[in-house]
């Protein structure tokens, strides 16, 4: 009876931890459409390519050795990797290219993406509930600034920067005076800050969200 008595308890244990984790959400999605939690079928498959174009005016590192350097032309693209399961696991992604283009002050920029920087997309919530919204974190980015004045050589770095994913047709990623440090010719300075603004173009629409 007691050997029958624990594993009826231990049933019941389990049963319970099953049960909590049913009406859990699962790990953050990339949503075809805006819902509260992302239904089956409306999130993007793992893994996937997600491009994105500059939709601000310029990426701008400032400061830079004389002025900010600033580049009028800017793209992105990533791939989802995997989707960790329950939340608030993030989905993970990898950042396979980063360009910059027509770039004043220092006029080479160029991304060290070999290998290619780990990512990871995290829904958020807003208000107490979900909008769609989120953060995309970028781990270990290293960005070379060349051609700069007084023949300087620079390297944005950092452990990680966090830009804003928001949510809507398109779906954005926002960084906005994203510190990263300088590393390179004596004439660099410590520190600078990036700004930019991308938006998807493969999906007309696209929402940051958990699934059910």
């Amino acid at each position: 009876m007691k050997l029958r008595g624990s594993l009826v308890l231990a049933a019941l244990v389990f049963a319970t931890f099953f049960a909590s984790y049913a009406g859990t959400s699962s790990a953050t999605a990339l949503c075809k459409i805006k819902l509260p939690e992302c239904s089956f079928g409306n999130d993007l498959p793992v893994p996937e390519t997600i491009p994105a174009t500059m939709s601000s005016a310029s990426a701008v590192f400032s400061p830079t050795p004389g002025t900010s350097t600033s580049c009028k032309a800017s793209s992105m693209e990533l791939t989802t990797t995997e989707d960790l399961g329950f939340a608030p696991e993030p989905l993970l992604a990898e950042i396979t290219s980063w360009k910059f283009g027509s770039c004043t002050s220092c006029t080479t920029v160029t991304a060290n993406i070999s290998p290619p920087f780990k990512a990871e997309f995290q829904a958020i919530l807003e208000g107490g509930a979900w909008q769609g919204n989120g953060t995309l974190k970028i781990l270990s980015p290293e960005i070379k600034l060349s051609g700069c004045p007084l023949a300087a050589v620079c390297t944005a770095s950092a452990a990680s920067i966090v830009l804003k994913v928001r949510g809507g047709s398109p779906m954005k990623f926002i960084a906005n005076s994203v510190p990263m440090n300088l590393t390179g010719s004596a004439s660099c300075p410590a520190s600078t800050t990036l700004s930019a603004e991308y938006s998807v173009t493969k999906y007309k629409e696209l929402w940051l969200e958990p699934v059910p």
